[in-house]
């Protein structure tokens, strides 16, 4: 609790992306404050358009019901970390206990994505 205070003071200084950057990855994949968690997304991606940035954003936006949004932009991280592949599926994996039929959709698109040659 005290090293999660201390990352959310540090969201108003200079460390600020890099800050959110570490909540949102160890944020729950749920739907719990799911509104800071979409908000922080879009910064986030701002700075880190990485692979895990794009998969959570993606999950939080299906949770929250905006799953058309989810799926452009699942898609979009599917072709553009086409290496990541093994990841976006794992991340999606962890997310099925918080709706297993929302994320069970993108799970199953990521799943038929084209897999990059190994």
């Amino acid at each position: 609790q005290r090293d999660a205070a201390i990352m959310r003071a540090l969201r108003g200084g200079l460390l600020a992306p890099q800050a959110e950057l570490w909540i949102l990855l160890g944020a729950p994949l749920d739907r719990s404050e799911l509104a800071d968690k979409l908000a922080m997304c879009e910064r986030v991606a701002r700075v880190w358009p990485a692979n895990a940035v794009i998969v959570r954003h993606a999950v939080f936006l299906a949770l929250a019901g905006r799953s058309q949004e989810a799926r452009a932009l699942l898609a979009s991280a599917l072709r553009t970390f086409p290496q990541a592949h093994g990841a976006t599926i794992a991340i999606l994996e962890l997310t099925l206990p918080a709706d297993a039929a929302v994320i069970g959709e993108l799970l199953e698109a990521a799943r038929g994505a084209r897999r990059p040659p190994a």
